[in-house]
């Protein structure tokens, strides 16, 4: 009778004399094994501080006797210690580490209550490790290095072409196949269509609301102005993507770099290093790492990629009157980054592609012949282009020039400058003849719109510049300063166009009929101070 109740308890204990036995099966062990023996109970006495030094449980609940010397007594049979990693680790290497007097020393001299330092080992009830065990196993278990997966964004970029094909050939591929069914098979497939319609509707406006639910997902707030878009790329992702880009870009502009201790380095330093620092509470002017390029280009423009780079083409600096201009054009490029207009245009244009492609293949499905196909494509193509595309670039750049502007009054820029030098542009433009085209067509909205979206915030800016403790701005308004240059230029030029015609000679008809961009540089000088002053006194 006693023997069956001794094998029933035995069977309900989780461990063997490994972990719970008595006092005679451990002494019967060799002295090295019983020194490892004796380091892991009290390793595991140590992992119990936190989950069990406070239970509520009865104090009968913790029946059994730990002695001073490391000895652990059988525990009870409700209450047998959890296998852990530690032991399966130990006992599957066959190993006993070489363990010093000094271990156990430091051991038990931690800072560890009477209590929870000889807390029985048979109670633990959750696998807690310390620095020991995770070495311990370490020398056991292997784990391979973590394969990032290919983000599904940048899968459909790089297969876009590939979508396209597949498109083209299954509305093809539908086309031929329909074409080649007998009459009869065709009425018999319209008129299962039309018993079916009601299921074939739900059908699509099921997977339309999938497709619906997946991109609502995606939607995004705008930390900085608050605006809901559309984001599919996570940053990590979308970084990946300006990688291969800013290496492209690099290469293009290779030995063309100008060293930091040029003045036009210098300048664009110190602006954009100004807009940094004055700026540090918008969200991602700290978190990201700034990087200034100045190029030697004659083109004249600026961009900053969604990676920190700034790449600044020597061309502006022609373009520009001071370095009001500069910082409200560098604050409209450090927009464009921190509102991450790359990944939500590439996330929109992500959303198009998806709806052409099911228009195309329509399109080649429906047409009856492969030109007419081609044509409808092409259509296609040029429609959401100019209807969604374009329309969704240009308010990006509304957005940026307004976010810009107040960064560059955070900075105490002069904003007023900032129509300015988009009303130059458009002199430019006008004086060396160059096409304009409409805005409609462009991905940037006209320089006469920018102008008057411009000079709508400016107040606003100016009074933001104000709340910034900044200096006080010039009395004289620079966007007056270019109208009265302007209208100077004109006084010249109709001077010029007179004396043409009441001169015969020719020498004098490069000096006023093309007067060239040099005329538009010394722009500000043409303006006397007395004209200025009596310009104010009357608006006074």
């Amino acid at each position: 009778m006693k023997t069956g109740f001794w094998l029933r308890d035995a069977r309900k204990h989780l461990f063997t004399w490994r972990n719970c036995s008595s006092l005679q099966n451990i002494s019967a062990l060799s002295e090295g094994t019983q020194t490892w023996r004796n380091y892991k109970i009290k390793t595991q006495r140590l992992t119990t501080c936190s989950g069990h030094g406070s239970s509520s449980r009865p104090s009968q609940f913790w029946r059994t006797s730990v002695q001073h010397n490391m000895e652990l007594v059988p525990c009870t049979r409700y209450h047998s210690t959890v296998r852990t990693g530690v032991h399966k680790a130990g006992l599957a290497s066959k190993r006993v580490p070489d363990i010093k007097a000094s271990t156990f020393s430091s051991l038990s001299n931690r800072g560890v209550p009477y209590i929870i330092r000889y807390m029985p080992a048979c109670v633990l009830s959750k696998k807690r490790f310390i620095a020991e065990e995770i070495a311990d196993l370490s020398r056991d278990f292997h784990t391979t290095s973590r394969v990032l997966a290919l983000p599904i964004p940048l899968l459909l970029i790089l297969l876009k072409p590939v979508k396209k094909l597949t498109a083209m050939l299954l509305g093809r591929s539908i086309r031929k196949w329909w074409q080649g069914l007998p009459p009869d098979k065709q009425e018999l497939l319209k008129d299962s269509v039309k018993r079916n319609r009601w299921r074939i509707l739900l059908g699509i406006c099921s997977l339309s609301g999938l497709i619906a639910i997946y991109f609502w997902t995606h939607l995004d707030k705008s930390p900085i102005t608050g605006r809901t878009r559309l984001l599919m790329f996570s940053k990590r992702q979308f970084l990946q993507l300006v990688e291969f880009e800013y290496q492209s870009v690099l290469e293009s502009y290779k030995d063309k770099f100008l060293p930091v201790t040029d003045p036009m380095y210098e300048t664009t330093h110190f602006v954009f290093n100004q807009l940094v620092e004055k700026n540090k509470d918008i969200p991602g002017v700290s978190e990201t790492k700034w990087s200034i390029n100045v190029v030697e280009d004659p083109e004249i423009n600026a961009f900053v990629m969604p990676n920190g780079q700034v790449f600044v083409l020597t061309g502006l600096f022609k373009a520009v009157a001071d370095t009001d201009q500069l910082a409200c054009i560098l604050g409209h490029e450090m927009a464009h980054c921190l509102l991450a207009h790359g990944a939500e245009h590439a996330s929109i244009i992500q959303l198009l592609d998806f709806v052409s492609l099911v228009f195309l293949t329509l399109i080649w499905a429906v047409f009856p012949r492969d030109s007419l196909a081609a044509l409808g494509q092409w259509i296609q193509g040029k429609l959401i282009q100019y209807m969604f595309d374009r329309p969704y670039s240009r308010k990006l750049e509304i957005e940026a020039d307004e976010v810009g502007l107040r960064l560059a009054a955070k900075a105490c820029m002069d904003v007023r400058a900032s129509s300015v030098y988009w009303q130059q542009l458009e002199l430019m433009k006008i004086v060396s003849g160059t096409f304009q085209i409409p805005e409609w067509f462009s991905t940037h909205p006209s320089n006469d719109r920018r102008v008057q979206h411009l000079d709508k915030l400016i107040p606003e800016a100016v009074k933001l510049r104000e709340d910034c403790s900044c200096p006080s701005l010039p009395s004289v308004d620079p966007r007056l300063v270019f109208k009265l240059s302007v209208q100077e230029m004109l006084k010249l030029l109709k001077k010029g166009e007179e004396a043409i015609s009441m001169d015969s000679e020719i020498q004098q008809l490069p000096q006023y009929h093309e007067p060239g961009p040099a005329i538009i540089e010394r722009l500000p000088t043409v303006v006397s101070v007395q004209a200025l002053q009596n310009t104010q006194n009357t608006q006074k």
